[in-house]
C-alpha cells in the first residue's frame, strides 16, 4: 500500500456542506431543477473505522473537472448522518443528489479526521476515473461503498473502499423515507472488480 497516502495537515479545512441527502464539495445543489430536466445519483457510503471519521467518494462533470461533487457520510461527536445500514462494524447511509443529465466520473474517495489539533486524511493519489450518466427523469445507482483500514504492524497505514451491488437493499431504505423510485427509471452503474482494478477501490460479490 506504498501509494496510499496518509497526509496529516495542521490547517482546518473549509469544506462547504449543502442541504440533502449526502453533502459536497464545491458543486452547487441543483434540488430545484425539475425532474424532467435531472437525474439523481444514488450510492451507500460509509466505513468501518473506529472513532468517527467523514467518508466521502468523490465525483465531477467529466466537462467539467474544476468542480467537484462528493457522496459523504459523516460520524463525528457534532455532524452525524443518518445511519441507513449497520453490518458488523460498519455504518453507512443512503445518500443521493440531484445532477443536470451529462457524463460524470468518480476520480477517488477519502477517509477524513478532523480534530482542533490537526487533520489525518487516507486516500490514493493514483489517478482513477470510472465513468458514469445521470438521465432526465431516472436514477443512476452507483453502489455500496465501504471504507475500510489497511493495517499496519500498529496502525493503519491507509484505507480500500470495497463496492457492492446492493440496489434492492438501498432502495428500499429510500422508501422508507419516502424517497420512491420505480424499478425501471433505476440505472445501474456499479463498477466491477475489471474496472476497480488497481485503484482505492475493491469490488466484491459476483462482480466479473
Amino acid at each position: 500500500m506504498s501509494q496510499l497516502m496518509n497526509r496529516r495537515n495542521f490547517l482546518l479545512s473549509s469544506l462547504v456542506m449543502l442541504g440533502g441527502c449526502g453533502g459536497v464539495w464545491n458543486l452547487p445543489s441543483h434540488d430545484d431543477l425539475p425532474p424532467d430536466k435531472s437525474g439523481v445519483v444514488i450510492a451507500s457510503v460509509g466505513g468501518a473505522w473506529t472513532g468517527g471519521p467523514r467518508y466521502s467518494v468523490r465525483f465531477r462533470p467529466i466537462a467539467s473537472p474544476t468542480t467537484v461533487g462528493e457522496l459523504v457520510f459523516r460520524r463525528s461527536w457534532f455532524d452525524l448522518d443518518p445511519v441507513d445500514i449497520q453490518e458488523n462494524s460498519a455504518y453507512a447511509t443512503v445518500a443521493t443528489r440531484r445532477l443536470p443529465p451529462g457524463m460524470y466520473e468518480i476520480y477517488g474517495a477519502m477517509v477524513f479526521y478532523g480534530t482542533g489539533l490537526g487533520q489525518i486524511s487516507y486516500f490514493d493519489k493514483r489517478p482513477f476515473s470510472f465513468p458514469f450518466e445521470i438521465f432526465p427523469g431516472k436514477a443512476t445507482y452507483l453502489g455500496e461503498f465501504l471504507g475500510r483500514p489497511v493495517r499496519g504492524e500498529s496502525d493503519a497505514v491507509g484505507t480500500i473502499f470495497t463496492v457492492r451491488d446492493r440496489r434492492a437493499r438501498d432502495l428500499a431504505l429510500l422508501r422508507k423515507r419516502g424517497i420512491e423510485f420505480q424499478e425501471n427509471s433505476v440505472v445501474s452503474a456499479v463498477m466491477n472488480k475489471n474496472q476497480s482494478a488497481n485503484s482505492i477501490f475493491r469490488r466484491l460479490d459476483d462482480a466479473p
